[in-house]
This record gives structure tokens, sequence and C-alpha cells, in this order.
């Protein structure tokens, strides 16, 4: 796990040596705290900084050349199987000065190219220089755990961790505001396209590669999910998920596991536990007066697992002051409400180990989230209402908790309007003048989840909803682990997202991801609303939670998902309001470019710390946007 940085010049003139370019490592200094190095040659530079994990020794650094000097490599990332492909290519005739997976990356390349990318599993983000044919390769992992970020300008391509490396590189970008991708953030927490917060950077899209080559750039993809092939399942699940487990959890440094005492992370503690002598080591955040504290339920797993448990307390005290140093090392907005939370809970475990395991990706394969899964249930229930009589269509839409606005929204925009946590008929009016002609009704974004769902068009609905979730939402997910944990020099595997575990994933049944507990549970949640019936009347990740049921401790398999227990209501609208106001609408406030002042100020004073969590999120979204355009635009926002 390391930070990665790059420039090429497309015209293929020599790059002359630039202090600035060698300024630009310390700022990925917390991505990689063990060390750092630059190589240079003709018109490409790579840089990179070091989290040591897997052959922590000096011959492993970065950026490695490999068979005299033919293949130069940056590389972010753990490629899970590289002991096997070793054997492989040793036995092809390759030779190895060092136990690291960077050299078999390298070595992988030189002896099948880009058909190597098939052969990998794990999560990567990687530019190597292939001075042979004169080309820089970009590519990232299939599911995007790991970050990379891409811009041109002046026949220049630079590349980097975090999307500031890319404006620091190529400073004829300018530094601008994407306002599109702003107002994607504040509607879901995160840019629903490759586009990024600055115009003229975009994420190189998960699964895909991209090519400098002769002055051109190609942009290719190397792997689908509706094309992945589906993994036999002759065997239990289980067997695959313990030797994915198993398989990522190779390290030369300390490994602990985050642990909630839900299902997904208590299946990672427990496979780790099995067949070693090694003490496993045990994390879980502490958030008293969250109504629900996760402790108890993972100290009591921990303690079941022979496990050694630590406890990390979480408070309003210095939340803000958090979420602002988070926020300049990360280079990006903070969406989710706990990722402050999990920022303090990487500082701690820091002490302790190098690399963390979690069980992040289990609720998009195997249908953890039953409220908005439950979509093609209320579509169904909506479609009887249409053909009912008035008084009767009343009352099955109040005691399903529906609504006559829900009948005339088609599948995609009620699936937005479930989805969003601020949605656009209520954002959009609270917008600047020039901030809503710019967004042009969000229909950009709206545009980007109709192409997931047509990428599996043939599909029933709940297989578009996996594939969205799976494609899309969980990518936001992956960056909020990635740049919380590694803002505290700690990496993040995520074995649920294991292309192997994710092809037996899709070869899943939809009942074996939701199930309804029986035909009278079925016939009770006709006439209820989603949030009352779900986990109660059904069953959601069915096959995991069957997988494990006889080998976790018991009630861990039954327990119910709750959320990551961070009372924004309380702490933002009550414990820390003034500060917040000062924040938002003091005269600083950078949010002035993007909102109506007055209308927003008539909006956060209609809240009260008695209000519904939904609203402290969308206050935590406004937070999060104004900490980073402080931080990006001192002199005022301009797009």
């Amino acid at each position: 796990m390391c930070g990665i940085v790059g420039l090429v010049d497309t015209t293929g003139q020599p790059l002359a040596r630039e202090e600035r370019l060698s300024r630009l490592l310390p700022s990925l200094a917390h991505r990689g705290p063990d060390g750092r190095g630059e190589l240079r040659h003709g018109p490409v530079w790579l840089g990179h900084t070091r989290l040591a994990v897997l052959d922590p020794s000096d011959t492993a650094a970065q950026p490695m050349e490999y068979c005299d000097g033919d293949l130069a490599l940056a590389y972010n990332g753990e490629i899970v199987n590289y002991r096997s492909l070793r054997g492989q290519l040793t036995r092809l005739g390759h030779r190895f000065r060092t136990t690291s997976d960077t050299e078999v990356l390298l070595a992988a390349y030189h002896q099948w190219g880009l058909d190597c990318l098939s052969r990998l599993a794990g999560m990567f983000a990687f530019a190597l220089h292939d001075r042979r044919t004169g080309e820089v390769v970009l590519v990232r992992d299939r599911l995007g755990v790991k970050p990379l970020y891409y811009g041109s300008a002046d026949g220049r391509v630079a590349f980097c961790s975090q999307p500031a490396g890319v404006l620091d590189c190529l400073p004829a970008l300018g530094r601008r505001l994407n306002p599109v991708a702003l107002s994607s953030f504040l509607a879901f927490r995160q840019p629903l396209t490759e586009d990024t917060y600055f115009q003229g950077v975009r994420s190189l899209p998960p699964g895909h590669w991209l090519r400098v080559r002769k002055g051109r750039c190609e942009l290719r993809p190397w792997w689908r999910l509706g094309q992945q092939p589906a993994e036999d399942l002759s065997g239990p699940l289980e067997d695959l998920v313990g030797s994915v487990v198993r398989e990522t959890s190779v390290s030369d440094v300390p490994l602990a596991v985050l642990l909630s005492g839900g299902l997904d992370s208590s299946v990672i503690a427990l496979e780790l536990s099995q067949g070693t002598e090694a003490e496993l080591l045990t994390v879980t955040a502490s958030v008293p007066g969250a109504g629900y504290d996760e402790v108890e339920d993972a100290r009591a797993t921990a303690h079941a697992l022979g496990a050694r448990h630590l406890t990390v307390p979480v408070s309003a005290r210095d939340y803000l002051a958090e979420a602002a140093e988070l926020t300049r090392l990360k280079g990006q907005p903070l969406g989710m409400h706990n990722e402050v939370a999990l920022y303090l809970l990487a500082k701690a475990v820091k002490q302790h180990a190098t690399v963390v395991m979690s069980g992040e990706g289990a609720d998009e394969l195997f249908g953890g989230y039953g409220r908005i899964f439950r979509l093609p249930f209320d579509t169904r229930r909506l479609s009887v209402a249409r053909r009912l009589p008035a008084p009767l269509r009343r009352r099955l839409l109040h005691a399903a908790g529906l609504s006559e606005r829900e009948m005339g929204l088609d599948t995609l925009d009620l699936f937005l309007d479930r989805y969003s946590y601020w949605p656009a008929e209520e954002r959009l009016p609270l917008y600047s003048d020039g901030m809503r002609a710019a967004v042009d009704e969000d229909k950009a974004v709206t545009a980007a989840v109709e192409r997931s769902f047509a990428e599996v068009a043939d599909e029933p609905l709940s297989r578009r909803l996996t594939h969205f979730f799976t494609t899309m939402h969980l990518r936001g997910l992956l960056e909020v682990m990635d740049t919380s944990f590694m803002a505290a020099g700690v990496e993040v595997r995520v074995p649920f997202t294991d292309h192997r575990i994710v092809g037996a994933a899709m070869a899943l049944a939809e009942r074996d991801r939701l199930r309804w507990r029986g035909p009278l549970a079925w016939a009770h949640a006709l006439g209820e609303p989603v949030a009352r019936f779900s986990e109660r009347r059904d069953i959601t990740k069915y096959a995991l939670r069957q997988a494990y049921r006889h080998r976790l401790p018991p009630g861990v398999a039954t327990r119910r998902k709750l959320p990551f227990p961070v009372p924004l209501s309380r702490w933002l609208l009550d414990d820390r309001r003034a500060e917040v106001d000062g924040l938002l609408f003091g005269p600083d406030a950078r949010l002035s470019a993007v909102f109506d002042r007055d209308r927003l100020r008539g909006w956060a004073d209609s809240l009260n710390g008695d209000s519904a969590d939904a609203y402290g999120r969308r206050l935590w979204l406004l937070v999060g946007a104004e900490l980073w355009l402080r931080q990006n635009f001192p002199d005022g926002v301009t797009w």
C-alpha cells in the first residue's frame, strides 16, 4: 500500500529536472511513511512513497526496475496470489532478487504483457513504463479498491493516487471546481461519474487501463462485472471465502481485523482465527451515547474466537478538527458520516498493526441493504395500487408507507429518490443561480446511473440493483476505507471484493441474497412499510448467513445490520451547533458560491436536535464540502 505519482511527456521530449515534482512526494507521505523514491527516464518521471508490508527491505523499494531497466514500476496495492505467480514465473525462467509482490508484477508483465492482469488477484493501481516500446500503462483493479487519477494538458499526462497531485503536476490545468461532481457529492456522497471535484482531473475507471504511447492516450476495460465467469460453487461457499481470506492475510508486518460484531467482519475474524497459533487482534470504535454501541457485541465475538480486543473511543469533542485534518490528507470532501471515526480508529490501530482486514463489500455482493433491495417489491405494490379505486389505493399506499407521488415515478427515478441522501427537488432550490445552471438539474448524474442499469438491462430489477451497488456504490465506500486508513499509514484489505468471491456471489439466485422468512411473513409485509419489515420478515445475505450459521458464535449470523453508530444529528445540531454555523455561514464560507446563503440559512434554521438523522447527514455533507472548499480555494471558488 503506497502513494504513486508521475508525469509523461506525450511528445517524447525528455523531462527536465523539476524540483516541483520532487516536492510532490511529501504530500503523499501519509500513504507511504516508510520510504520515498523517484525515477526519471527520458519523457517519464515516476514518484513513489512506500508503506512497507511485503518484503520491507530496501531492495524492494520503488520505483522498481526489472530486466536491466526495460521495465519500471510505481505500484500501490497487494497482489495476494503473488506466491503462486512467482512459482509459475520461476518455472518459466524468471529469477527474483526480492520476496515482494512488486517484482512478481514486473515479471508477470514481462512474461505476458497486459494479459497478466487476468491472472492477478488482489487490489492494485500502478503505472508501468515499458522502455522497449516507450509506452506508459496505468492500471486499476477490478472493483476500484485502490485509487488512481489522471489528467492531461500541454502535451503531458499526469497521474497520482490523489486528485490534487495531478493538478500539481500540470499547472496549466488550473484549479477549478467541477460543480456537477460537487452536486453528485451532496446527493450521493461521491461523484457517480469518473469526474472528480476538479475540472480536468478524472478517476481511472475500475477494471480499466490507460496506455500513453506515441502521443496518444488509449483507455480500455480489461474486466467487466457482467463478463465475469461464474465461479464454480460446487463446494461450500465458506470454503471459498476462507481460502481467499487466508490468502489475503499474507503480510510481513502485524495485522488486525476491524470487528463490529456483525456478520461480515465476524466471518473475516473467524477465518483468520482458524489454523493459526498467533493471537488475533480485533479492533472496534466505541461511540458513547450513539443509541447503539457495537462494543459489547464485538467484544463477545472476539472472546469467543480467542482474540485480543482493542476498543477505540470516539466523541464529538475534536470531530471537526479531525475532519479538517483528514480532508487535508485525503484531498477530497468527507461524505460518509463515519470517516472521521475510521481515521481515529486507524491512528489507534497504527500503534499495534500496519494492516487491517475489513468486511467491506459483503453487503453489496450478498444483498445486505434490505430496505433498498426491496425496491422490486415496492414497484409491484405501486403497480397494484395504480389499478385500484381511489379509496383502496389510498389505504394500500398509507399502509405500505408509499405515496401518490411515487406512483408517478419510473423505476430509475424511484431508485434515485430512495438512494439519494438529499433529493434533487429539496436540494436544487437552495443552490445559487450559477450553480443551478451549471449542474443542469443533475442530468449528468442521472445519466450515469441509467448507464449502469442499462449494462444489465435484460436482467430483473434485483440484478440491476446488485450491479449498481457493486460497480458504483461500493467504489465510494472503498475509497473511504482506503483514504481514512492510509491517512494514518495503515493498509486496509477487503477480501470480499476478491474477484473469485465476486464471481461466486454473482452466480447466486436472488432468493439466496434476500429471502422471505415464509409465506406468512410475505403476506404481512404486503401491508407494511419496508423500514418496518426489513430484516424482521425477511433475511438479508441469506447465503452467507447460512454458510456460517453453525460456525460463528451464537447470535452473530442472525444479527440485524446496524449502521456505524455516529450520532451526527446530536453532535452537529446540539453539541457543535455554534461551530457549524460559523463554518457554513461565516464571512469566509466558500459554500456561498454554491448555495444561496439566505435560502440555505433558512433550511438550516429549521433543523433542531430532534430532527431525523437524515438532516444531520445532510448537514455533514455541507460541512465536508465547506472544509474541502476552504482548503482548495483559499482565494474564492472558480469553475
